[in-house]
């Protein structure tokens, strides 16, 4: 425990005390004192100071409608996208959690799930689709996370949107059935009903060494600790839209599905060791242990937090797409190129998650002036799209 002086364990050891907070209105800071974790009241966390709406948005354009998307101008908000991109970690996130505090300071609290993106495809280290949870942002009640996908661009045929829609719920298993976790919040090297969308492997390109060909259950497990993952089976952590529907665990996880339906169905968990063999088609992983659980104990092992935010059947969520600009200028009044692109992607994406849940949940894009807050107004004109 710490001492009474309420100094915390450095990694060596030692005692150390935390550093003063000094930032104005930060009711939390960062051990070190250097950026504010927690601000007070309603008060936006821009890192290192807290501002008020009218401080922290202040070169913010009103909102420009699109129908499937908003456009908001920013020079602050985009470079800071930027440097995020370049740098990842807490630069990445804040410059995320203020572009869906913007949103949420002109819009009505309706919306489960915020998508930031910027308006062309942007370079970086890390550019990558990123999912943070959200519970609470902005005094928000509905939202669960935000999201961040780079602009793709005209001709990409895929992006893994239903991935980071999928950590809204996954994959976040206890120790008892997946102890060892190496590949946080995606499945790794285990053996589903299909690939998920969260990574994972279709159970019938996963089998033991020996006996060769067996794909373990609970009844019959390897005589040895080896399985062969077949390359074209799936992945530990990546996906996208073409992976197609969710596995039936995923969707016992998002609450449509309850372990009642599932029946008879098995997860078989590798722990992972770090390293892997190989031959032309198979990762060959010898599993520190090998685990199969049922969809009964996984779904009993749920911490009450992911219960909590199951949903129900025919679930509809709303998704706001709010695209960045630089500058007001960069807002188009007709949709053209990645934009257009982008829009369309947007519309054709409800039935494929529809089709994606076996119909049993919806997404919804659609932004209206009926979302707006009192007293907010969109841009002139923006409403008729292309």
């Amino acid at each position: 425990s710490s001492p009474a002086d309420g100094s915390q364990t450095c990694s060596l050891g030692e005692y150390c005390a935390l550093a003063e907070c000094t930032i104005a209105n930060c009711d939390t800071c960062s051990s070190d004192g250097a950026t504010c974790t927690t601000c007070a009241g309603n008060l936006i966390n821009a890192g290192t100071e807290c501002l008020t709406e009218a401080e922290a948005f202040a070169d913010w354009s009103v909102p420009t409608l699109f129908g499937s998307f908003v456009g908001m101008a920013t020079p602050s908000g985009f470079q800071a996208l930027q440097t995020g991109y370049a740098n990842g970690g807490d630069d990445k996130s804040k410059a995320v959690e203020m572009a869906a505090q913007a949103f949420l300071s002109q819009f009505q609290d309706n919306f489960d799930l915020i998508l930031v993106t910027p308006y062309s495809p942007q370079t970086g280290t890390y550019n990558s689709g990123e999912f943070w949870g959200a519970s609470g942002l902005g005094s928000s009640t509905t939202l669960r996370g935000i999201i961040n996908i780079n602009m793709y661009g005209d001709g990409t045929t895929s992006i893994p949107l239903m991935h980071e829609i999928g950590h809204t719920w996954g994959v976040f298993l206890p120790e008892s059935i997946a102890p060892n976790q190496t590949f946080f919040s995606h499945w790794g090297f285990t053996a589903l009903d299909k690939q998920g969308q969260l990574g994972g492997y279709a159970r019938s390109g996963v089998t033991c060494q020996s006996p060769s060909g067996l794909t373990p259950t609970q009844a019959q497990g390897c005589t040895t600790n080896v399985l062969l993952f077949a390359k074209d089976a799936g992945s530990p952590s990546t996906s996208s839209d073409n992976v197609g529907a969710y596995s039936v665990l995923e969707l016992m996880m998002m609450g449509l599905k309850t372990s009642a339906d599932l029946s008879g169905e098995e997860m078989v968990y590798c722990e992972y060791p770090g390293t892997f063999a190989e031959d032309t088609d198979h990762y060959i992983v010898t599993c520190n242990q090998i685990v199969v659980s049922t969809a009964a104990e996984l779904e009993a092992a749920l911490s009450d937090a992911s219960k909590a935010t199951r949903l129900s059947s025919g679930a509809v969520l709303r998704v706001a797409s709010v695209v960045l600009f630089p500058d007001e200028v960069d807002i188009p009044s007709n949709l053209t190129g990645d934009l257009l692109w982008w829009k369309e992607y947007l519309e054709a994406m409800p039935a494929l998650f529809k089709a994606a849940t076996y119909d049993a949940a919806e997404l919804n894009f659609q932004i209206t002036n009926a979302d707006l807050k009192s007293g907010a107004s969109p841009s002139p004109g923006s409403l008729s799209g292309p």
